[in-house]
């Protein structure tokens, strides 16, 4: 998409576009896996307690079965 030869997006914008969301989102922004998103997990996991949600602090790893936890490529 962000090819200047032959850009999907016919904007002349695109590429500020993209940099600039690379600049607050980071070079990923819909990673995969739990170490990847740790922060946001324990974001989460603290805002459902704060707003009783949960009766006690889960760890990430209660929330996903052992066999979910590793990263895979395919």
């Amino acid at each position: 998409m962000l090819d200047a030869g032959a850009p999907r997006i016919p904007v002349p914008w695109a590429a500020a576009n993209n940099e600039r969301g690379r600049s607050i989102m980071g070079a990923d922004p819909w990673a995969f896996g739990i170490e990847a998103n740790r922060a946001t997990l324990n974001a989460f996991l603290d805002w459902s307690v704060e707003q009783g949600v949960c009766a006690r602090r889960l760890e990430i790893e209660e929330l996903f079965l052992p066999e979910v936890q590793e990263r895979f490529a395919i």
